[in-house]
């Protein structure tokens, strides 16, 4: 449905957007994550026409609209702080695009009133934006953009000012608004369990690149960069080199920092020698007082701190190898004499299957 080809936005010297190319399609929850000044939001406001490109092209359908004024683009947009009107009522505010194109009172009327539903705020029509709460206002705001009914939707950090409650009961509700509607929309956020929760696809971005544009599960489970890895979730890094494993072709070693010795299960992608960096999530690890088994990875090291998070513990373990990292222990399966280790900062070992983590080659 959009086509952004090779965009790019130069401010002076300073590049904001290098050189970006994505395919977003119709129906599709898209969202752009990235930290601050990492590019989202003018990419997000070139579609919108609020900027125009220094380069490349954007197409909606059939239709080049890098040249087209914003109000001749069949796009809406929700801001951060919504925008309304604060001498207009809530019925009011959503009316206010059907009356600027001139629509017939009734077909205002049906139109808002079907709005008003949607956003779940039909005993609210006639209150005043300050009579709302900052989650109703969010809705006012969506149900103005919706009525419409825009190709596409974007949205710039329309969470950020809520408290983390009600922005969590708001993930859901805009997800379920844009499976009813069917409406595209384009989602912009630096909040990694938002784009996580509500996308269908997620592109990172970092210094006004793509760093990777994948699935919400494929993101986290393989992610293509150390950036990418790094910004989404917690990872343990290790600098390492491939090791050859004889004549086992099902795994392959690395060696990493430190002199540690691990099996990866798999095919290398490269030769014996070739340095990569290995990556495991705090919570694909466990701790044991017994050496891992045969099939397993596993280091050994000291409890430097525990702390508990309600479902879990928080682990920091200074490994022999001399690198510090992470672990985090469902507290459900802490237990006996694993429970006296963590209080005394025994020594333990840290374990995982040869499966878990990812390599990354491109270093």
């Amino acid at each position: 449905m959009l086509e952004i080809k090779d965009v790019s936005k130069k401010y002076g010297s300073a590049v904001a957007v290098n050189s970006v190319s994505l395919r977003i399609e119709r129906g599709e929850f898209f969202c752009i994550l990235g930290p601050s000044g990492c590019g989202k939001t003018t990419l997000l406001r070139m579609i919108a026409g609020f900027e125009r490109p220094s380069s490349g092209r954007i197409r909606l359908e059939d239709t080049d609209i890098t040249d087209i004024p914003p109000y001749q683009r069949d796009v809406n947009t929700v801001f951060q702080n919504y925008a309304l009107f604060p001498h207009y009522s809530v019925f009011d505010n959503i009316a206010y695009g059907l009356r600027a194109k001139k629509c017939p009172a009734a077909e205002i009327s049906d139109r808002v009133e079907q709005a008003i539903a949607l956003v779940g705020l039909s005993d609210l029509a006639t209150r005043m934006p300050a009579q709302l709460s900052g989650g109703q206002q969010q809705r006012v705001a969506l149900a103005r953009a919706l009525i419409n009914r825009p190709k596409l939707l974007l949205l710039d950090e329309p969470l950020s000012a809520l408290d983390k409650k009600i922005s969590e009961q708001m993930r859901y509700e805009l997800a379920d608004l844009q499976a009813k509607t069917g409406i595209t929309f384009i989602y912009v956020t630096h909040n990694q369990a938002e784009a996580m929760t509500m996308a269908h696809r997620v592109v990172v971005m970092n210094n006004g690149c793509v760093e990777q544009c994948a699935s919400p599960t494929e993101l986290y489970q393989r992610p293509a960069t150390r950036f990418a890895a790094e910004f989404v979730g917690s990872m343990n890094f290790f600098d390492g080199t491939i090791e050859p494993m004889g004549g086992d072709t099902d795994t392959f070693g690395i060696l990493l920092e430190g002199q540690a010795h691990i099996r990866r299960r798999g095919q290398a992608d490269g030769k014996p020698g070739r340095s990569v960096v290995f990556g495991i999530r705090p919570e694909q690890l466990r701790v044991s007082l017994l050496e891992p088994k045969e099939y397993e990875n596993g280091l050994f090291g000291q409890i430097t701190r525990h702390v508990f998070m309600g479902d879990a513990t928080q682990l920091q373990i200074h490994l022999q190898n001399g690198k510090l990292i992470e672990v985090k222990v469902p507290n459900y399966l802490l237990a006996g004499d694993l429970v006296m280790a963590l209080e005394a900062n025994e020594q333990v070992w840290v374990i995982w299957s040869q499966g878990s983590g990812v390599v990354l080659y491109d270093v």
